[in-house]
Formats: C-alpha cells, sequence, structure tokens
C-alpha cells in the first residue's frame, strides 16, 4: 500500500515521523507500522502488518472500537492531536499507557484508508499528576493555616485570597478578585494611622527579605494591629509575576508583649514601679540635659509593719503593703514616679519638685498613712511611715542617692517616724520636724 504512494515521498516521511504511526484500511486492519509504531508497542512492523487495530487496547476497550471506527470511515475528518482523543493502549509485554491519537483520511483514491498517529503521554500525565496534586497541597494548606494570604499579578491586582485573609479583611474571595491590593489591604501607621505604601511598592523599592512590618490595618469603624511579610511570585522563567503578602492578627501577641514589659518593670503586689525600673528612671532624671530641673527622691519605711505580719501572717501584711501603696500614692502627683523597692520600703521621685516642695509633700504622706485605718478582716490597725528626703544631684549617681535617702529614712525611723529627715551628699542629716 505505501508503494502506491512513493511518488510523493510519503514512505520516507511515514518512517521518519517521531510519534507511532499506522496506516488502517476499512476494516481496522494495521496494513502499515512506522519504526515508531513499532518500538512503543514492542512488535516486530511485520507482526504490525495483518493485526486488527484494537488489539493495541486493553480488552476492556475492545468490543466498542469496530463500531467506532466505521463511524469515523462513514465520515472522515482530520482529528488533531490532543483534541479531546486519547485512550488507553497496550504493549506486547501487557503493560499500559495513557495515549493521544490523531487521526486523518488519506487519499480520494484510497477510500476508508485511515492515518493513525499515536503519542505516549505517560510522562505528560505524571507531570500532570504532580503538579495536581502539589497544587491541591498547595491549596489544602493555604485554606488551612492561621496566616493569612493575599497573592497579586505584576500591577498589585488581588488574585487570590485564602480563607484566613477573608476573616481578617473582611472580604470574600469574589468581592476581592480584580480589586487593587490597597483596597482590599488598606494599611495605616500604628503612630499616625495615616496610610502607608503598599506591600508591593515596599517590595519593589526594598526588594526581597527585610524585616517583617508592624502596621494597622483598617476596618470598618477600627484598626487591627497586623504584622506581614512580602515575597515576590516569579513565573517558570524567573519574571516578576506579583506578590504574595502573607500577614496575622498581632492583637494578642502585642497585648502579651504589653503585659510582659509590664511586669518586667513593676511590682507584681501593688502594681507600683518595682526597683529595676525606678532606678533607671532615677538615672534618667540625672541626665545631664535636664540640669536645672529640681527633682527630690523620697525614701520611705513603714513603721511597725513587722508587727501585722507577726499577729496576723503575712497575708494581712501583702494587704496593708496594697492599701500602704494606694494612700501614698494619693498624695504623690501624677507625674512622680512610686515604687516598691522591696519588703515594707517605697521609694518616690519627684521632678521638677525642689526639695522644699518634696519635704512639704513627704509630710502629707506621713499624715495621710497615720490617718488611715488599716482593715484587715474584722481587725483594724494603724502604721506609720518613716521618710528620708534628698534633692538629686547631676554630679551623683542612683546609688549614691538611694543609700543618702535610706539613711535619712532610718534616722526618721529612730525618731519614731514623725519627721521628715533631709540627706545631703556628703553632709549630716538636716532634720525637719
Amino acid at each position: 500500500m505505501l508503494e502506491a504512494l512513493d511518488e510523493t515521498g510519503f514512505t520516507w516521511l511515514f518512517n521518519a515521523v517521531p510519534d507511532a504511526t499506522l496506516v488502517t484500511d476499512e476494516s481496522g486492519t494495521i496494513v502499515a507500522a512506522n519504526p515508531r509504531a513499532a518500538a512503543l508497542f514492542g512488535w516486530t512492523r511485520e507482526a504490525l502488518h495483518g493485526m486488527k487495530v484494537e488489539a493495541l487496547m486493553p480488552e476492556r476497550f475492545r468490543a466498542h472500537h469496530p463500531e467506532k471506527h466505521a463511524q469515523y470511515c462513514a465520515t472522515p475528518s482530520t482529528r488533531e492531536m490532543g483534541a479531546g482523543r486519547s485512550f488507553v493502549a497496550l504493549r506486547h509485554d501487557g503493560t499500559e499507557f495513557p495515549a493521544e491519537i490523531s487521526l486523518s483520511p488519506l487519499r480520494d483514491d484510497l477510500p476508508n484508508m485511515v492515518l493513525v498517529a499515536i503519542r505516549d503521554v505517560s510522562e505528560r500525565r505524571s507531570a500532570e499528576q504532580r503538579l495536581f496534586r502539589e497544587r491541591e497541597r498547595a491549596m489544602v494548606t493555604l485554606t488551612s493555616i492561621a496566616d493569612a494570604v493575599i497573592t497579586t499579578d505584576p500591577a498589585g491586582v488581588v488574585d487570590y485570597l485564602n480563607p484566613a485573609a477573608e476573616r481578617l479583611t473582611g472580604r470574600s474571595m469574589a468581592a476581592a478578585l480584580g480589586q487593587p491590593l490597597d483596597r482590599v489591604l488598606p494599611l495605616v501607621s500604628d503612630l499616625s494611622g495615616n496610610p502607608v505604601e503598599s506591600p508591593i511598592v515596599l517590595y519593589l523599592r526594598r526588594g526581597p527579605g527585610g524585616p517583617e512590618e508592624q502596621v494597622s490595618l483598617r476596618l470598618q469603624g477600627r484598626l487591627l494591629p497586623i504584622a506581614y511579610n512580602v515575597a515576590p511570585l516569579s513565573d517558570s522563567e524567573g519574571k516578576f509575576n506579583g506578590v504574595v503578602v502573607v500577614f496575622r492578627d498581632v492583637v494578642e501577641q502585642r497585648g502579651l508583649a504589653r503585659r510582659l514589659a509590664h511586669e518586667a518593670t513593676h511590682d507584681s503586689l501593688t502594681g507600683l514601679v518595682n526597683r529595676g525600673e525606678f532606678e533607671r528612671r532615677l538615672l534618667r532624671a540625672l541626665d545631664p540635659s535636664r540640669a536645672g530641673r529640681p527633682a527630690t527622691l523620697c525614701y520611705m519605711d513603714l513603721d511597725r509593719f513587722k508587727g501585722v505580719n507577726d499577729r496576723w501572717g503575712h497575708m494581712a501584711g501583702d494587704d496593708a503593703l496594697r492599701q500602704a501603696a494606694a494612700v501614698v500614692g494619693a498624695q504623690v502627683r501624677q507625674r512622680d514616679t512610686l515604687a516598691r523597692l522591696g519588703g515594707d520600703e517605697f521609694a518616690a521621685l519627684l521632678e521638677n519638685c525642689s526639695l522644699d516642695e518634696g519635704i512639704r509633700l513627704a509630710r502629707k504622706v506621713q499624715q495621710a498613712v497615720r490617718d488611715h485605718r488599716f482593715a484587715w478582716r474584722d481587725e483594724t490597725f494603724h502604721l506609720g511611715i518613716s521618710v528620708g528626703v534628698v534633692a538629686l544631684d547631676p554630679e551623683s549617681d542612683p546609688a549614691s542617692l538611694l543609700l543618702a535617702a535610706d539613711g535619712a529614712c532610718y534616722a526618721s525611723k529612730d525618731r519614731g517616724g514623725v519627721t521628715v529627715e533631709v540627706a545631703r551628699l556628703g553632709k549630716s542629716f538636716a532634720r525637719r520636724g
């Protein structure tokens, strides 16, 4: 049969094409097979000649093939490879593989002769399945993770949101698709509340990497603190194809950070500033840039406090400390720093306050503590407080100032806690009744 077409070079082309190619007659019998067909199916070309084409299919598909072949021969037309024509092929060794076929009628003078090209698509199908599995895995991951994810095209137009992003932004996927990123993710500064640059603009300016950004997401009637990172998306050739923005709600994280910071700088019993934070603020008050601004340090020690612990126990003592902190706190100014240094010792840093003003305030503290009726369950008792004061000297240091004020407080306690004792660095105490 091929000899009839030799004048057109058909035989040479038939044998040279890279796809497995057969010629079948009107009955579906193979009348010619090229070398590639023999290699693909594992038969010799001679063995393929005279074989029914359905013999190259698994048994389960053979019954319907003659009918389909007859239908094609009745209305022959060229059907291109991949145009919805695929089947499962069978090799000589019994193994199966997915294949695509194209069908073309031969010349009019060879009626019902069909040129069949067959292509093994095993590798392509495997690659497609791998890609499908990877995509499914990625989609399941994006759907299930707690972080919100938005992707955009190169122009910054949103093309995907995961469910977490829908929840945080309050926008559905359908409403967000095709919208500019700035509209779906309107970001503002935590400090000023003014709009900040879009994540895609940030990426184009800064490039990949960089620290996590801390901003707020403007929602209807409120601001939601978030942290986000932005990374580029690239196509198979490495060309910039948009960005992926990963962000999360940091309200709880910031609240925890504030609580930890507060706990690190405050006394857990009274809620006052602790010793470490007080010394840091005292050092700051001694900075040369604050020269010329008077400030006074008060050192205070509760009187008769040990008797409370001895009589009613430490729970009563703790409650007395809390009450004392409230009484003293009501006397100092709002801008002053009141601290519990430890045990029953307190200190106050009175900034923009002269020594004389500090002494007057210390007397008020003593009177308020003496007048307060401390209560523990059904019992009431009175306490006193000894106070030593010292004017801040920029040439000194926190440790020296605290030591001097503590010495003055000790002198006040020796006199029954009814006086305010003044310490002058390098000099003896001066009694102020």
